[in-house]
């Protein structure tokens, strides 16, 4: 399997740490595992399993992203964008000079949309700014 359309152990070991229990068709057995180490749950289900470390894909994760946030009254867009060689991720806000996406404001930019998503949903919960 192509590792790029599901998100990285390093990924899926960060959101599993946070406690996400989203249900996803892949998985890797334990935080032990390498990188291509993926394996798919009987008949394309999609499940959630305590003591494996689910590998998701960009739609099943995209489910935890809201379309927008609600910051000290003014709503910010999510926008998704696809340059030749990477996806990027941020949330976008008409009166302000920035970006919520990263610390420094900026967008978040990885070669696979999933892995945009992971990074974005962990820098959404870690700053309090989605509750899962």
């Amino acid at each position: 399997m192509n590792t790029k359309f599901v998100t990285n152990l390093k990924n899926s070991i960060k959101l599993h740490e946070l406690g996400i229990t989203l249900h996803s068709i892949f998985f890797t057995d334990s935080t032990k595992s390498k990188e291509d180490d993926i394996e798919r749950w009987g008949n394309n289900q999609s499940l959630y399993c305590h003591d494996n470390i689910n590998r998701y894909l960009a739609d099943e994760l995209g489910e935890l992203l809201p379309s927008y946030l609600l910051i000290e009254g003014e709503i910010w867009l999510m926008r998704i964008i696809k340059n030749p060689d990477e996806w990027g991720i941020y949330y976008e806000n008409d009166k302000h000079a920035g970006y919520i996406g990263t610390e420094g404001g900026g967008c978040i930019f990885n070669e696979s949309l999933a892995n945009a998503i992971a990074e974005m949903v962990y820098y959404l919960v870690t700053n309090n700014l989605i509750k899962i």
